[in-house]
């Protein structure tokens, strides 16, 4: 209808409403490997890159975002959840 303007199309293959679990396999291939919490994680990550060269030295990380409680403020309980 309108050929001398852009159009747009967006795919969004993960938004559909079907469930989407991961197989137990998967889950059991990596039980225990993220346990230490988001912070921890976010942290070596971090340095892992650095000591690739992913990260130019020198650079900074941020504060993480304000929405995200630090791990060790979680109780057990949302710990538990938020493991998986």
């Amino acid at each position: 209808m309108t050929p001398n303007r852009p159009s747009s199309c967006t795919y969004a293959p993960g938004a559909t409403h079907a469930p989407h679990h991961v197989p137990k396999e998967w889950i059991d291939k990596f039980k225990g490997q993220f346990d230490q919490g988001w912070d921890k994680y976010r942290e070596e990550t971090y340095q892992r890159q650095r000591k690739l060269g992913v990260i130019a030295a020198g650079h900074q990380t941020h504060a993480p975002a304000a929405e995200i409680p630090a791990w060790n403020s979680l109780s057990p309980d949302a710990k538990r959840v938020a493991r998986g």
